[in-house]
């Protein structure tokens, strides 16, 4: 009786213990999923290139901490990882000022924030092209403007 007893109450526990760990293993809701960063003014990497490091062939990538408030504005900002050089991270650091960020809305309010934002310079030219639209999505090219030719002829009196 006594091992009826302890083999209904252990598979009980077994039974919580599984729950518990289903649950601990379960994805973030979608609510608590931090969206990705989208610029309203992202600089480029290659403007704020220090001199002295292209000629000394020096490259990496830093890693910027970027807090903004809820307008978008960068209100502190500072280095989470090096690149391993102190001109290029104090360049990303400068380069941290100007970026203009689209704060996240929850519940009709702008949410202050902060975000990583990797910033790479390198010699070689990047593959991607460097005109940027809202939130880092390439802008599409234009449709090439057709001209048609005006008929100028007189209007009969």
């Amino acid at each position: 009786m006594k091992a009826e007893v302890a083999m209904k109450s252990f598979g009980a526990f077994l039974l919580l213990a599984w729950a518990v760990a289903a649950s601990a293993a379960a994805p973030p809701s979608a609510s608590t999923v931090k969206p990705a960063p989208r610029f309203a003014v992202k600089p480029v990497a290659d403007d704020y290139y220090p001199a002295a490091s292209r000629s000394m062939q020096e490259q990496g990538t830093v890693q910027l901490r970027l807090c903004y408030d809820e307008y978008g504005k960068v209100t502190d900002h500072g280095l989470e990882q090096s690149s391993g050089h102190e001109r290029l991270d104090q360049a990303a650091l400068r380069m941290g000022r100007r970026y203009r960020i689209i704060p996240v809305v929850v519940d009709g309010m702008r949410q202050a924030d902060c975000v990583m934002v990797p910033v790479t310079f390198s010699l070689t030219p990047p593959r991607e092209p460097a005109d940027r639209g809202e939130g880092g999505a390439i802008r599409p090219e234009p449709p090439p403007v057709r001209l048609m030719p005006l008929d100028f002829k007189r209007m009969p009196e």
